[in-house]
């Protein structure tokens, strides 16, 4: 009789914490959701897509900006990039190649990197990621 008063009570004391756990777990997931909605994860590479079409079959382009790789935000951007506009390599401070995107902390510093680097903006997306041309290079 008092072993099964134990496993009675074991029982009931697993049961119990089974309970609390999936509270708890309730909670914090509904407080994630609440912070990060239903995308807590995000894709950065389709700030790039859509400019491919423009690109006449390059195989190479630059890439600059204003933000530093030791970002992560930034780094992610950049290796992002070079996923969506695959099979295109993105060379990373290079102006000096046919097209180069620019993506700046800002719309004005990325103009002020078109302008700096003697760029003409060729499309803008939505992103604001500037697709220029280099006049210098043929």
């Amino acid at each position: 009789m008092f072993k099964k008063i134990i496993k009675i009570s074991l029982f009931l004391c697993f049961f119990a914490a089974l309970i609390v756990n999936l509270i708890k777990s309730h909670q914090e997931i509904s407080t994630l959701y609440k912070k990060y909605g239903s995308g807590a994860s995000q894709f950065l590479g389709h700030k790039f897509s859509g400019l491919t079409p423009f690109l006449e079959n390059s195989q190479r382009i630059g890439y600059l900006t204003d933000l530093s790789l030791d970002d992560r935000i930034a780094a992610a951007e950049f290796a992002q990039a070079q996923y969506v506009l695959a099979p295109i390599i993105l060379e990373f401070g290079n102006p000096n190649l046919k097209f180069v995107l620019v993506n700046g902390s800002s719309l004005n510093r990325s103009l002020q990197l078109v302008k700096d680097q003697q760029l003409q903006a060729l499309k803008k997306n939505t992103f604001n990621i500037l697709l220029t041309h280099n006049p210098k290079v043929p």
